[in-house]
């Protein structure tokens, strides 16, 4: 076998490899996290439409299945910005599909504005997997559906690695660094039409690089910034980094005005006009790409999605956008940092696995971008200025193009930058091939690929021991022990007999404690006190309604001699309860636990009037 072949097979290794590996991981993630991705459920509507041989509307309300199911089994992915364990949304009131019917309490599905460009390869290759697999046929058949733009995303980044001569091992190395970071993740592993902005962002590179190099017209760069725009308009910031890696490429000028002696005759300014025409038309094909994409998909919205077309008054907000305008002005973004905390790893060490692969890619870009370890071409410095430049810019731009839009914010969320995760790859993988090369020529490159997958593991591992965070019922492991612990010292304080200006007491060994909304996790931490009777029927969300509100309705009435309560995020019938408990029951003591921040709401402890 003849080394070129031999090179030739292992190069096919590597790819077939990291492909595999990616697959395996992200569909993982996929079917061991039981959570919602951020709008999967209008996704999945949309792609089911489709199957059933209809357009989406915008009117379009999430099955009751599914509803019920998000409702009851499955929470958000995503933390909010009060209890970042804590997975927003987990706390809506479980109800039946035909009980959701009866009132029509469905979500509604706010993604049929989006042309079937995601949508309709999801629809047929869901199908395939619901005729071959048992699972889940509401959201984890189109989830390992979603596999196939995984696929066509990993294949991306290699075929770019590939064109821009890089080794395959850097390439793959590059490659699972994106791939474990929680923009990815977020948009890869779960049903989201942002699984295809990083193929979008390599097409975008690979026919500006072939316009420049002469092998093609700007009418193909026009023609690929037209589709990517088609799929969604806000892969917007891919546009702009291609424009900033042109304009770095410009030929020079065939004639200057200056050059010209005297006054210019007309068949000289025709030359200038045509040579810089000729200058800037890459340029201009990209931007009017962009110009008729967006146009051609106003008319899609506008003629052919049905429904009503009216925006969430939510984004009309002027503080809303103001904040958000804040945010974009004066922070780098990282296009592969998800802007909410993550809820679906617990551990940290999974989180510090995933945050640094995050800091890789961004900083390194940062530091090819400032002209560091140049000294082969400048390629890799022209794609880091690119992506610097666009994740900036294009958050601008994706925020201006909303407040055009009568203040309906389009938005200015990470994921939207996703497109330019293509320029960051060729940035730090040519970087890292250069360094490799002058550097480290004894250690096989395979060693890179192999560490990143040692950090892909560590995550996965996380995720495996990731409880559910319904567990302890809208709060995380560290508020339960944070108030465990205000519990222990409380019940092991012992006031001097006859000191009346010692503290009240408020639980005492032995008392029956309830929490709003219940912690069942808190009891096996404070040992000393009971848990009420029946309290399973507090807090599983698959248990009927009506045997999940008769503990709170009973509240004051029962065997609980304390009730503890803080959290706003409190459903219908457990704010009742605590209203009721605040309004009968005296305040013993308000705990204010620092230890969880500053703006976090304290336990406000309240006993039994005839408690001794």
């Amino acid at each position: 076998m003849t080394s070129h072949l031999l090179r030739h097979w292992r190069s096919w290794a590597v790819w077939v490899g990291t492909v595999l590996v990616v697959v395996a991981f992200t569909g993982f993630i996929a079917l061991q996290v039981p959570g919602i991705g951020l709008d999967e459920e209008a996704h999945i509507t949309h792609a089911e439409k489709l199957r059933q041989g209809q357009l989406a509307s915008h009117d379009d309300k999430v099955s009751p299945e599914l509803s019920s199911a998000i409702r009851c089994d499955r929470y958000r992915v995503w933390g909010s910005n009060l209890n970042p364990g804590y997975p927003t949304g987990a706390r809506f009131e479980c109800f039946t599909p035909k009980g959701l019917s009866k009132f029509d309490g469905g979500f509604a599905a706010q993604q049929a504005q989006h042309t079937p460009v995601y949508y309709l390869p999801l629809a047929f290759a869901t199908k395939v997997v619901d005729k071959v697999t048992d699972l889940d046929p509401l959201v984890d058949t189109y989830r390992v559906a979603g596999l196939l733009f995984v696929s066509l995303s990993v294949a991306s980044l290699l075929w770019l690695g590939a064109r821009l001569r890089v080794a395959p091992s850097i390439a793959a190395a590059a490659t699972l660094i994106i791939v474990g970071t929680s923009g990815f993740v977020m948009s890869n592993s779960f049903v989201t039409n942002d699984a295809l902005a990083i193929p979008a962002g390599v097409a975008l590179l690979l026919a500006a690089r072939r316009v420049l190099d002469g092998r093609s017209s700007a009418w193909l760069l026009l023609a690929v910034s037209f589709a990517v725009t088609i799929a969604k308009p806000t892969f917007m910031p891919g546009h702009l980094a291609c424009v900033f890696y042109l304009s770095q490429q410009l030929k020079p000028v065939d004639l200057r005005l200056r050059d010209l002696a005297g006054r210019p005759s007309r068949d000289a300014l025709t030359a200038y006009g045509r040579s810089t025409l000729r200058r800037f038309a890459p340029i201009g094909a990209v931007g009017a790409g962009l110009v008729a994409g967006l146009v051609g998909f106003q008319v899609w919205v506008d003629r052919f999605v049905p429904g009503t077309k009216e925006l969430s008054k939510y984004y009309n907000s002027r503080i809303f956008q103001a904040d958000y305008f804040k945010g974009i002005a004066n922070t780098l973004q990282n296009p592969l940092t998800q802007e909410r905390p993550i809820s679906l790893m617990d551990p940290s060490y999974g989180l510090v696995a995933m945050t640094v692969l995050e800091a890789i890619v961004l900083w390194g870009t940062v530091v090819v971008a400032f002209g560091l370890f140049r000294r082969g071409g400048r390629d890799p410095v022209r794609l880091a200025r690119s992506a610097v430049g666009a994740i900036v810019g294009g958050a601008l731009v994706l925020f201006l193009q909303g407040a055009l839009r009568g203040l309906a914010l389009s938005s200015t969320n990470t994921r939207y930058l996703l497109p330019i995760v293509p320029f960051m790859f060729g940035a730090i993988a040519m970087t890292g091939d250069q360094l490799w090369n002058r550097h480290l020529t004894r250690i096989p490159r395979v060693t890179l690929p192999l560490a990143v997958v040692l950090l892909l593991g560590v995550q996965a591992n996380a995720i495996e021991h990731t409880s559910e965070p319904r567990l302890n019922n809208a709060w995380t492991r560290r508020q339960t022990g944070v108030l465990a612990s205000y519990i222990n010292e409380e019940v092991a304080a012992q006031p001097p007999s006859g000191d009346d200006d010692a503290p009240q007491q408020c639980i005492h060994k032995g008392d029956t404690v309830a929490v709003v909304p219940f912690m069942p996790a808190l009891y096996d931490m404070a040992p000393d006190i009971e848990a009420p009777v029946d309290a399973d029927a507090y807090w599983v969300g698959s248990l009927p309604r009506e045997t999940r509100k008769a503990p709170f309705e009973s509240l004051t009435d029962s065997d609980v001699d304390v009730v503890i309560t803080s959290s706003p995020l409190h459903i219908t019938y457990e704010r009742t309860a605590a209203a009721r408990v605040a309004a009968e029951w005296p305040r013993c003591a308000r705990w204010v636990p620092f230890g969880l921040g500053l703006t976090h709401p304290p336990f406000e402890v309240y006993v039994r009037p005839t408690k001794k």
